[in-house]
């Protein structure tokens, strides 16, 4: 379709792609490590900015819960933000200072 409107169109094998040296050399492939899948491979960050870089996070939502406290917040209150749809947040985490029964 694009073809038959003048666009310059190809064919690309993305899996070459991704294993181009250009686009390892970019960061645009990087291994991190996922907290239940341990090191997993993943799109880099696409635009690079050399006062402030970016950072691949491990898992949407990891840190939610642990930002959000540092600031006040508890659990019942990420809750209904959750819910509310205002942030995704990872299940939370047993205190290890909390003793369970």
């Amino acid at each position: 379709m694009l073809a038959d409107m003048g666009a310059e169109v190809i064919k690309v094998d993305m899996l070459q792609a991704l294993a181009d040296p250009q686009t390892l050399a970019r960061e645009m492939v990087v291994e991190v490590e996922h907290s239940t899948l341990g090191p997993v491979k993943t799109l880099g960050i696409p635009v690079k900015f050399s006062a402030t870089p970016g950072k691949v996070r491990t898992h949407y939502g990891e840190h939610t819960r642990e930002v959000l406290r540092e600031h006040g917040f508890e659990d019942q209150e990420i809750d209904a933000f959750e819910q509310d749809g205002a942030v995704v947040a990872a299940p939370p985490k047993p205190n290890p200072r909390q003793r369970v029964a």
